[in-house]
């Protein structure tokens, strides 16, 4: 919703790629594990330019690193 874009699942099975980015949040506790948000560089430079005042990034900074730690974060706050 804060994207103002739609989730969809895909059939496609995952494939590792170079060009992909992963922000994660670790959950500790009486359950343990992880919450994984993995894009490509442009979908995360996508991102960072709608969740903040700022242009759209054209390659990768903090700025699109901390978008995608934030987002992991926003799913493993919404799961927990």
């Amino acid at each position: 919703t804060m994207l103002g874009i739609e989730v969809e699942p895909i059939e496609e099975p995952w494939q590792p790629a170079s060009d992909r980015m992963t922000g994660a949040v670790y959950l500790a506790g009486s359950w343990r594990g992880a919450v994984l948000l993995e894009c490509g560089t442009r979908q995360a430079c996508d991102f960072a330019g709608r969740l903040m005042p700022i242009p759209t990034p054209q390659q990768v900074n903090d700025d699109v690193r901390d978008t995608l730690g934030e987002l992991a974060n926003m799913v493993g706050g919404n799961l927990k």
